[in-house]
């Protein structure tokens, strides 16, 4: 046995003991990541899936964005066809006793430009806010008095390769400063949200003190830690002690922390499978079991394309949550 895996087992042992038993650590949202697979969904399809999610007892939906390169998917703006208006999505939602968080602007060139030197990481970064502010602005008038309406989501992940170095953290800190700031004035009382991940680069106490920077310079209001599993970032010794770094530093700072379990899995190289393949259901048991050790309110990737693909994994990951949210 490694000496590092000596001290994470230790340390696991330890977050163990000391995490609180959630006796009601129900899956409470999940997120939308919308693609061109689901843009082209007609809108019987988005009322049985949000339906669905209501009857699987979720409450909460994080919609991951809005817009791609500034091109909205919702009507009137979207370039990329889909059937509704975003008004109309929340109504769909607000029928099925959902809220939702509108995701603002994402690029699909975020993880390039974030490898460049600070001074132009600066610049993009100063794009990306002006950017995602307009288009909240355009989408206010719409949403902001609808009762589905929960606040903002900021699809731009954190995670712990890219922001070891202090220069390029200071730049990440601004953005979080200044974007989450001015959120704030367009719309006062809309809650703000952002989701993070651990490569294992950072130890948990960097990731904790990571965190620790970025929530004293910003006005962020729930934080979303994605499990890793179905990616195959952190195993399940590693995750507990992330999990309760993060918790303790969120709570420090008056920040909800919500886990995110990875309900797929990335198929291995060569394999038959592509593209999205649903976690096995003793895998999908075991991150429900941890994460609720560490918060009263779980969220999930993966939701959305089970619903869609109906295989028989997906129908059996879907017969684990209900059992799970019924419990």
């Amino acid at each position: 046995m490694t000496r590092i895996r000596f001290v994470l087992i230790v340390l696991l042992v330890f977050s163990t003991l000391t995490a609180p038993a959630w006796a009601d650590g129900s899956v409470s949202s999940t997120f939308i990541q919308i693609d061109s697979g689901k843009a082209s969904l007609s809108l019987s399809d988005w009322k049985q899936i949000l339906a669905s999610f209501h009857a699987l007892g979720i409450g909460d939906v994080v919609l991951q964005w809005t817009a791609t390169n500034k091109a909205p998917y919702f009507k009137p703006y979207q370039k990329v066809k889909m059937p509704l208006a975003l008004a109309e999505f929340l109504d769909i939602a607000h029928q099925n006793h959902l809220r939702v968080k509108i995701g603002l602007l994402h690029d699909p060139e975020f993880w390039v430009r974030i490898k460049e030197r600070p001074s132009s990481l600066n610049v993009y970064f100063t794009r990306v806010t002006e950017d995602s502010l307009r288009l909240a602005e355009e989408l206010l008038p719409e949403i902001a008095s609808h009762p589905a309406f929960a606040g903002w989501y900021i699809p731009q992940e954190i995670d712990d390769v890219n922001w070891k170095e202090r220069k390029k953290r200071k730049v990440l800190c601004h953005f979080m400063k200044d974007i989450t700031s001015r959120l704030k004035i367009i719309a006062p009382r809309a809650s703000i949200s952002i989701s993070t991940f651990s490569n294992g680069e950072l130890s948990p106490g960097g990731f904790a003190s990571m965190w620790d920077e970025l929530l004293s310079s910003s006005r962020l209001d729930t934080v979303y830690f994605q499990d890793g599993i179905g990616t195959k970032k952190l195993d399940f010794y590693s995750v507990p002690i992330y999990f309760k770094s993060l918790k303790v530093v969120t709570e420090k700072h008056g920040v909800s922390f919500i886990p995110i379990v990875e309900f797929f899995e990335i198929p291995e190289p060569g394999g038959s499978e592509k593209g999205f393949g649903a976690g096995s259901t003793n895998r999908i048991k075991k991150q429900l079991k941890i994460a609720s050790a560490y918060s009263s309110k779980i969220s999930c990737f993966g939701l959305t394309e089970c619903l869609i693909l109906k295989s028989p994994r997906c129908r059996s990951l879907l017969r684990i949550l209900k059992t799970w949210q019924n419990r």
